[in-house]
């Protein structure tokens, strides 16, 4: 059962390749990672959960809806990260999910939506073993959308 502390919007500057934009997206939490938990937190196993749903806007570039949590996200100011979000791609607005069926609410809407889900790696583990649907990476080439199921947050 993972909890989502923050929902997050990531506009780009101008507009990336499609492969850039997730580059950026990675370094971002990445960035986070290691504020919340260490320059080795992989070695340590701790991170953010995060569930990023990608679409392209009217003007054709990608911007990012995305769900993250984790431990110690909640003392982290939110201000912080919409500016380093701002200094690496463009804007952000991080804000707390009203509820968790707002939660699940968002993800079924960019299920049935044309849009990519992508979840944290060591999400994918738990996500492909007790639901019946595969998580998409983020990639440049659009692909066949995949009927998915949303788990029950």
């Amino acid at each position: 059962n993972w909890q989502w502390q923050w929902f997050v919007t990531l506009t780009m500057r101008g507009a990336p390749h499609p492969e850039q934009a997730a580059k950026l997206f990675r370094l971002w939490i990445s960035m986070l990672n290691r504020h919340l938990y260490g320059p080795r937190y992989y070695k340590k196993l701790r991170f953010v959960h995060w569930v990023v749903a990608t679409e392209r806007q009217k003007r054709g570039a990608i911007h990012f809806h995305a769900l993250v949590g984790g431990e110690g996200l909640a003392l982290a100011s939110r201000l912080e990260w919409m500016a380093q979000w701002n200094r690496l791609a463009g804007f952000a607005r991080i804000e707390e999910p009203h509820s968790q069926e707002a939660v699940r609410l968002y993800c079924a809407k960019y299920v049935t939506k044309d849009g990519e889900i992508d979840f944290a790696p060591h999400m994918r583990l738990h996500v492909g073993t007790q639901h019946t649907f595969r998580a998409r990476p983020l990639r440049g080439s659009p692909r066949k959308r995949v009927p998915q199921r949303v788990p029950n947050y």
